[in-house]
């Protein structure tokens, strides 16, 4: 069985790069939502194949003109959905698939901060009645993830179909890996799992362009992060510093204060001008 399914994905990859030709009736290529789905399994953590077999495999069968090693070729087909994320990694020796994925998401990140703090703070909601912003970073990786200037900065994840799939799986392979590593998408999960406690906070989000919801449903985007990390071990995280930068700026009142001046006098140029015309006409009084 191992056979078989190595060298369909070894075959799947040339086809996708075009090593081998292909027939616009394929249904692993062409037929809609066979793609999409083919990608989700080779991420399943239980469907692994030790990459030395696949390695083995390309080697045998690939032609004269194949001068890339099986990890690039696979590379190049995770490229694709990444939109280019983890131009600048290594391949380095990597377990299998999941492994060799994780490793173009994660790569460049820098070292693990020193600081550590509970992975608690108020949800999007809460932290807009703060006066905190969110900008969205476009092609951000998770580690682009920043607060500054009472802005809160996220890159945009695309949510879609198999969103759900693939975290769970890039956790658990997070989370039972013998090494101790940055675990940047356990991390990541239970950082929005704090932003997020409502379908409202999604759609703060999403209205800040942090989230491209293809499922169409704030609700499910919350339900999913409110569960992605249920019995999830949490350690040191890796937004230490953002978490204890939002509660520094939530617990001074004055904050709150000046947010909730802002809303209720001041979130419309005609509003502002009438709050204006009171305070001369004041002064005038007084005078």
């Amino acid at each position: 069985m191992m056979l078989i399914d190595g060298c369909f994905i070894v075959e799947l990859f040339r086809k996708y790069n075009m090593k081998i030709p292909t027939h616009k009736d394929d249904p692993v290529l062409h037929i809609c939502g066979i793609p999409n789905s083919i990608r989700r399994d080779l991420l399943l953590l239980e469907n692994q194949l030790p990459l030395f077999v696949l390695s083995k495999l390309y080697d045998l069968i690939k032609g004269p003109d194949e001068h890339h090693e099986f990890s690039e070729v696979a590379a190049m087909y995770f490229n694709f959905e990444l939109g280019g994320l983890g131009q600048n990694w290594t391949i380095g020796k990597r377990e299998h698939l999941l492994h060799l994925y994780h490793a173009w998401c994660t790569s460049g990140l820098p070292e693990m901060p020193e600081l550590n703090c509970i992975p608690v703070m108020p949800s999007a909601i809460e932290l807009r009645e703060s006066g905190v912003k969110f900008r969205a970073v476009q092609g951000g990786q998770l580690s682009d993830i920043k607060f500054k200037n009472r802005t809160l900065e996220l890159p945009v994840l695309y949510v879609e179909d198999n969103t759900e799939s693939k975290f769970r799986n890039l956790i658990a392979y997070e989370q039972h890996r013998q090494i101790r590593d940055i675990n940047c998408f356990t991390d990541y999960a239970t950082f929005m799992d704090c932003l997020i406690n409502s379908s409202k906070d999604v759609e703060v989000l999403r209205r800040a362009g942090i989230f491209k919801n293809y499922l169409g449903n704030d609700e499910v985007v919350a339900q999913m992060f409110n569960k992605i990390g249920d019995h999830v071990a949490v350690s040191d995280s890796y937004y230490s510093e953002i978490f204890q930068n939002v509660n520094a700026h939530c617990n001074k009142r004055m904050n709150v204060w000046m947010a909730k001046l802002g809303r209720k006098y001041f979130h419309s140029p005609w509003a502002s001008l009438s709050v204006l015309t009171a305070i001369v006409l004041l002064l005038l009084t007084a005078a």
